[in-house]
């Protein structure tokens, strides 16, 4: 890869290794349940996504570590 790098120990969630770079203004589409990931350069990123049905809940990860439920925890826990 040319940017992106696979986090260590992260090699088995991370599937894919084709690189696109994308630019400000530019656009990608996947179609429903295509594998994919994104990673920030040094500046960031900002991510808009659309969907004709929403259905995050339901997005299946390769990385058994995300918890893609939102969790609320009390301050002292």
């Amino acid at each position: 890869m040319k940017a992106g790098f696979i986090v260590a120990g992260k090699d088995d969630a991370y599937l894919l290794r084709h690189e696109l770079i994308l630019e400000p203004g530019d656009q990608l589409t996947f179609e429903p349940y295509e594998k994919h990931w994104f990673q920030a350069g040094p500046r960031g990123a900002v991510l808009y996504s659309f969907s004709t049905t929403v259905s995050d809940g339901l997005d299946g990860f390769t990385d058994q570590q995300i918890q893609r439920i939102t969790v609320v925890k009390d301050e002292g826990e």
